[in-house]
């Protein structure tokens, strides 16, 4: 449900298999303006596109967008709920 508003207030002319596509500006924008989000970790993967996860500790909403190089911004998931983990967890949490 909450993806789908965060593609509804992005509403913008894309291409249908882009759907949840946009130019990372406006995911800059609408993510703070809406949910109050900012990136908090920034990961880049083999192909050159940064995966952001977007938080907002107050309200404990969260979004993760990958970015390809041109710089189009496209939803991988969002949600609520956020917990620490920590350094010393076991690698099999």
């Amino acid at each position: 449900m909450r993806a789908a508003l965060i593609i509804a207030m992005l509403a913008a002319p894309v291409a249908a298999q882009d759907q949840q596509c946009r130019p990372l500006a406006m995911f800059i924008e609408r993510l703070a303006e809406a949910y109050g989000e900012s990136p908090v970790i920034l990961l880049t993967n083999g192909t050159g596109n940064i995966l952001t996860v977007w938080t907002n500790p107050e309200t404990q909403t969260w979004t993760i967008t990958e970015t390809r190089p041109d710089s189009m911004t496209c939803l991988r998931s969002s949600g609520t709920g956020i917990a620490t983990v920590a350094a010393s967890a076991p690698p099999n949490i």
